[in-house]
């Protein structure tokens, strides 16, 4: 009997311990990381191939920056402008900063070129980045671009606006069949102006 009083005192000193360490590590791991859909990763940006005429007609291809530098997108209001376009005109007047940070701005919109350019000489302000006519150059379709980025209604034939961001690596957040656009433009575009990537 005094022999299994000794034997029992020991195991149940390590059964404490072994408890008293398994509640410790328990409580000090951290939560399991909640893995995103396939849906949330970022995904490269649409492909966008159909060259588009700026502000003076020259074409420019969006392919042209992906994987070369960081790309900020905003679509704007083809009917009151990039002058009165809120996001625009912030990136305009500090487009220094956003320049020597190595970011690139483009505009879009249904706008003609020669529409975007009585715009800049009406606002007697020159925007430092491309102003691009979402407009197929065979007419193909109507504004292809504002299609892939998911800012085309068919039933109402109308556009709607938005800004997107698009890495060096040239990906960008996706929701689903379309890209993700910015939720905050406003605090995205203080970052741009202090010269830093929004999200780094």
């Amino acid at each position: 009997m005094h022999r299994r009083r000794k034997l029992i005192l020991p195991l149940a000193a390590l059964v404490i311990v072994a408890l008293t360490v398994y509640r410790l590590n328990r409580g000090e791991r951290p939560p399991a990381a909640v893995p995103k859909s396939a849906a949330e990763l970022p995904r490269p940006a649409p492909p966008l191939a159909i060259p588009l005429s700026d502000q003076h007609k020259h074409p420019v291809k969006l392919e042209r920056y992906y994987g070369r530098a960081p790309v900020v997108i905003v679509f704007f209001d083809a009917e009151t402008g990039a002058d009165h376009d809120p996001s625009l005109t912030r990136l305009r007047d500090c487009f220094d900063a956003i320049e020597d940070a190595g970011i690139e701005v483009v505009g879009i919109s249904s706008a003609t070129p020669f529409e975007n350019q009585q715009m800049e000489e009406r606002s007697g302000l020159k925007f430092p980045f491309p102003l691009l006519s979402d407009i197929h150059p065979q007419g193909l379709s109507p504004t292809p671009v504002h299609i892939q980025f998911g800012l085309f209604d068919p039933s109402a034939h109308s556009t709607r606006t938005a800004m997107f961001l698009i890495d060096r690596a040239g990906r960008m957040p996706w929701d689903g069949r379309f890209p993700r656009p910015v939720g905050d433009p406003a605090s995205a575009i203080d970052a741009l102006c202090r010269g830093e990537w929004p999200g780094d």
